[in-house]
């Protein structure tokens, strides 16, 4: 079924076990939106939930730890975020919690294993950042990791397994497509070089499904 709002791009998307969200991004006139469409996959339905309690945006990004979907960063028009939200996907209730420790940016990426969760990279409109930064959900806190081993860069495609993530593709900040891929293992903390992506691409989107990550379009 397609999603009864109107046509967008750059929303924020992520999945509960049984269920799929889609939030906020940006309208072809150029205006943003905060709101929060929750998609069915056995009745084939979408339903829009209550308006998040945030800004409107778009290119903000975010990770799932249980039942929770953490949400943040992103931009409008005129402003780039930091603020920090957690929705609960069982009660629809957004709690805003600790703006981000870093500097308002855009087109992050966010991974989670083991139950933690990072968002990493982005840009605002002077800097493209390499910087990797790991929440701990049973303290609430954050923490600065090493920065991301490869080039700066933005619309990265970021998939999430078990125990760690495979970060790849992008545009560096010196404007060029990249297609350098690498692995984060969440139990050593360290990234690992793979070989390159047969695609030097931006925007990708994937999913991990049986064992096995899937990269799509771009």
């Amino acid at each position: 079924a397609d999603l009864p709002g109107i046509p967008r791009q750059y929303a924020t998307g992520f999945n509960s076990n049984d269920r799929g969200y889609l939030i906020a991004g940006v309208f072809g006139d150029g205006t943003f939106s905060n709101e929060v469409f929750e998609y069915e996959p056995s009745e084939n339905k979408w339903s829009q939930l209550q308006n998040a309690p945030f800004p409107e945006r778009a290119k903000a990004a975010g990770f799932r730890i249980g039942d929770f979907y953490f949400f943040g960063s992103g931009r409008n028009d005129s402003v780039y975020f930091n603020d920090f939200y957690r929705f609960e996907m069982n009660t629809g209730i957004w709690t805003q919690m600790d703006s981000l420790p870093f500097s308002p940016r855009c087109e992050m990426v966010g991974i989670s294993a083991l139950g933690l969760g990072y968002l990493l990279l982005g840009q605002n409109d002077s800097n493209t950042f390499s910087q990797v930064w790991k929440y701990d959900i049973v303290e609430d806190s954050w923490s600065k990791s090493g920065d991301f081993p490869g080039d700066a860069r933005t619309f990265v495609s970021a998939v999430s397994e078990s125990q760690g993530a495979i970060v790849a593709g992008g545009f560096s900040e010196t404007g060029e497509l990249v297609s350098q891929a690498y692995y984060f293992d969440v139990w050593s903390d360290a990234w690992i070089q793979l070989d390159n992506a047969p695609l030097t691409t931006r925007g990708m989107e994937g999913f991990c499904l049986n064992n096995q990550i899937y990269f799509v379009g771009g």
